[in-house]
């Protein structure tokens, strides 16, 4: 099964339990339609990056899926991928993030993983789009006790300088 046929069917999956219990299903989506030549060429192309973003709450529970994509004449810039999932689990004195999440050590100098909300970057090297954050893929988990709090993390930081149809 690849990534889209798993994205579709946690998509449906999350639709029927929704359906059966007081849940919250939400979504988001941003897209960029361009046309027009670059100064290099001599006509003109029409290219859609689309990102997609779906929101899951039950409970203590939340789930997250991206879909981003982008299409334009040259078969080798499009790409669709589910590049960011993630599922996290809260309650008074625990809580665990699996997949991707953002997180911030201190002030930002040991670690820090962001998002900045509607940028779309375009590589002029490799022609395509992608959107910028930086985030970690892994699990992070966080015990609040009376006055002891600790958090442990594992995972990699993920920094999006290529496009996704890079490896």
């Amino acid at each position: 099964m690849n990534k889209i046929d798993k994205f579709i069917f946690v998509l449906c999956l999350l639709l029927i339990i929704s359906a059966t219990t007081k849940a919250q299903v939400n979504g988001t989506n941003i897209m960029e339609y361009q046309f027009g030549e670059l100064p290099t060429d001599t006509s003109a192309i029409s290219t859609v990056y689309d990102r997609s973003i779906v929101n899951y709450a039950h409970n203590s529970f939340k789930g997250s899926v991206t879909l981003e994509q982008f299409h334009t004449p040259f078969e080798t810039r499009n790409y669709l991928k589910v590049n960011q999932y993630s599922l996290q689990y809260s309650s008074t004195s625990l809580e665990v993030k699996i997949g991707n999440f953002y997180e911030t050590i201190g002030r930002g100098l040991l670690l820090r993983s962001y998002e900045t909300p509607g940028a779309i970057l375009e590589d002029l090297s490799y022609r395509s789009r992608h959107y910028f954050h930086r985030d970690i893929l892994g699990i992070s988990t966080k015990l609040r006790l009376k006055n002891f709090t600790t958090k442990l993390l594992y995972g990699r930081p993920l920094n999006y300088v290529f496009p996704p149809t890079q490896t």
